[in-house]
């Protein structure tokens, strides 16, 4: 029998006259009509009802028939009554309620909040405040890549928020007895060719489904297609890599309408913009959450030949001169450190390794936790002390290196403290993870290797610079010129990385060498000290102090007093 076609009046595209959804850009086709009298002898529309427990029902939301707007007593603001198919556990709604009522503006801009769970008449709804806008498949497609690009990042960031906090997206109703049971992972071999392209085309639409849009803020606001993440490690993984796949395919429809197809060689002719990076991303949609963050990175990072060396560069292998060598390998160093909890956090994820091999020579770490509470803090300490274990073993060979070894070798330390998390977090079911920034000093030269947004500074001439770069969604905002190097400590997703030891096993560390003269100091610290204290009081402080014990209790002192939001670590060598 032949179908009936009709047109999308979105895409253009020919698709059945029966469609409830546009299967190729997810536009709803069940456009109501306006209201029209009732001819006479007809029965009557069903009116909404007055109440739904302590709420006043008003009107359906957005055109949807089952979202109905609500409002109570005499408080002006609007709710939203989402229909379950059946309840949710009370731990889940309070734990929803916890994590959309945070007191911090970003969780504010991120969630609509949960209020609670309601009962009418058998039927189940979970209450949350209505949104601002309107829904983000309701938006006018398609989209610069660079507003594309930002609204990737920031649900990025809702995704990452939510899988700490232990959800990911629920999977579309199962087809077929024999698919209850089966992990995600298996799932997806067990469908035809048609049923995987209906499952992968329904995903896509309830995950768009879930957000809402005002301005140019993304915010979520429908839970009710969010389930708990699984405990099997093998599924949590997968149910993770799904997400970062539905994020992905979002930002090619915002940008794309349909898909990148028609525009391929458009995007290819604009080398180095935010299409590129689409396009990127688009082409590797198997990649793991962290691979592909770190490929958006490095389609924006400036520097990958050449490493910043205090104010000029030069390539790693480049050689110092044998006489200047000789007199700043007997610069003598003097180190400190120190870490606090800060002001707001109850437990201190962070570890910190000052270890003097020599008067000339040392190792010193800085690793910020990641995965909450014993686990991050579990596997910062697993880095510092695989550092610490590697230094001492191989000290003496150390000696009689040259620069290129020294650089390869503390490469490999870097990726042998990486297995050592996953491994340990492997042995504990956990996620865990941890930043890491490290300077080998040897020979007046410092080696410094680096993976997250932990710092390594040179203060030198009343100046502080970074000679790290952050491996952060916002680093790669400012390094596009999306955005400005003040935004990086007010933008919502500052806190989100793309690398960290733990994330995945072929890791890879950013390796600087910075050549050391007499009165220069290193200060490697992790985020809740520099997001503390902006750059120009930095530098003041750095510079003003020469004693690296005291510079460390002065710079953990302010940290606190300008908030102290995270926990707060600090190394600090100088060379004399």
């Amino acid at each position: 029998m032949e179908q009936s076609l009709t047109t999308c009046p979105r895409c253009k595209t020919p698709i059945r006259a029966d469609a409830h959804f546009c299967p190729y850009c997810g536009a709803s086709l069940q456009v109501l009509p306006p209201p029209s009298p009732s001819p006479k002898g007809a029965p009557a529309t069903r009116s909404l009802p007055k109440l739904l427990g302590a709420y006043q029902v008003r009107s359906v939301w957005d055109n949807e028939s089952v979202i109905r707007s609500l409002t109570r007593g005499n408080n002006s603001e609007t709710y939203l009554a989402l229909p379950l198919l059946e309840p949710l556990p009370d731990a889940r709604v309070r734990g929803l309620v916890a994590l959309t009522s945070a007191p911090d503006v970003e969780s504010q801009d991120c969630f609509a909040r949960v209020v609670e769970q309601v009962r009418e008449k058998q039927k189940h709804f979970l209450i949350v405040a209505a949104p601002r806008g309107q829904r983000l498949e309701s938006l006018l497609v398609p989209i610069p890549g660079d507003r594309a690009l930002e609204l990737f990042f920031q649900i990025q960031d809702i995704l990452h928020r939510l899988q700490s906090a232990g959800f990911v997206t629920a999977l579309p109703p199962p087809q077929g007895k024999s698919w209850r049971n089966l992990p995600f992972f298996q799932l997806l071999d067990k469908m035809s060719d048609e049923v995987y392209v209906r499952f992968q085309r329904e995903s896509l639409q309830r995950f768009r489904r879930c957000f809402a849009i005002h301005e140019n803020q993304i915010q979520l606001f429908d839970y009710t297609g969010w389930e708990p993440m699984p405990h099997e490690l093998k599924e949590r993984l997968a149910r993770i890599q799904r997400d970062q796949i539905l994020a992905v395919r979002t930002m090619h429809w915002l940008y794309a309408r349909t898909s990148l197809g028609r525009k391929f060689n458009e995007i290819k002719a604009s080398s180095g913009d935010a299409s590129q990076i689409i396009l990127e991303a688009f082409s590797n949609l198997t990649n793991s959450p962290a691979q592909t963050g770190e490929l958006v990175f490095s389609r924006t990072a400036k520097l990958h030949e050449t490493r910043r060396l205090g104010t000029t560069t030069r390539p790693l292998n480049a050689p110092v001169g044998g006489a200047l060598t000789a007199k700043l390998g007997n610069l003598k160093i003097h180190a400190a450190g120190l870490t606090d909890k800060g002001d707001t956090r109850s437990h201190n994820e962070d570890s910190i390794l000052t270890l003097v091999l020599s008067e000339t020579a040392g190792l010193f770490v800085v690793a910020d936790g990641l995965g909450g509470h014993a686990d991050g803090q579990l596997a910062s300490e697993v880095v510092v002390k695989s550092m610490e274990q590697f230094a001492r073993a191989e000290w003496q060979q150390l000696q009689q290196a040259d620069g290129a070894t020294i650089h390869s070798t503390l490469k490999r330390w870097v990726l042998q403290a990486n297995q050592r998390v996953l491994d340990t977090a492997y042995a504990r079911g956990s996620n865990m993870g941890s930043t890491l920034t490290a300077a080998l000093i040897l020979n007046g030269i410092a080696y410094i290797a680096n993976v997250g947004d932990s710092r390594t500074y040179l203060a030198r001439d009343k100046q502080l610079v970074p000679i790290t770069r952050d491996h952060s969604l916002v680093a790669s905002l400012i390094a596009a010129n999306l955005l400005n190097e003040e935004e990086i400590y007010t933008h919502p997703q500052r806190n989100q990385i793309f690398r960290s030891l733990g994330a995945d096993a072929k890791v890879e560390a950013d390796i600087f060498e910075q050549l050391l003269m007499p009165n220069d100091k290193l200060l490697l610290c992790s985020d809740g000290l520099w997001e503390m204290i902006r750059k120009p009081q930095l530098e003041t402080l750095v510079s003003d102090t020469n004693d690296p014990k005291q510079l460390c209790k002065t710079l953990v002192a302010i940290a606190n007093k300008n908030g102290g939001e995270d926990n707060i670590s600090i190394v600090v060598i100088r060379a004399e």
